[in-house]
């Protein structure tokens, strides 16, 4: 009989992250009005470079709980360690 893996702590409080990264983003945009603005120059043929930094990050994270152990994922190459 396998003992089932219970939710690790940023799992558990995942909610609270996400509220307080919302509570930061829009603190940063109220008392830093130009961090915004500056954030916005970065960009190339429309797509932010932020964004396009980010995203990558956000599906390896979902995709590898969503299906893990692909091998043809990729991420599972050498390419995603420098980002």
């Amino acid at each position: 009989m396998s003992a089932e893996k219970g939710l690790g702590f940023f799992e558990k409080y995942l909610t609270l992250w996400v509220g307080a990264c919302i509570i930061v983003g829009v603190l940063i945009g109220q008392f830093f009005p130009a961090f915004p603005e500056i954030l916005s120059r970065f960009e190339y043929s429309h797509v932010s470079i932020p964004v396009g930094y980010s995203l990558p990050g956000s599906l390896r994270s979902w995709a590898s709980s969503t299906w893990p152990g692909l091998p043809w994922l990729p991420w599972s190459g050498c390419w995603w360690r420098f980002l």
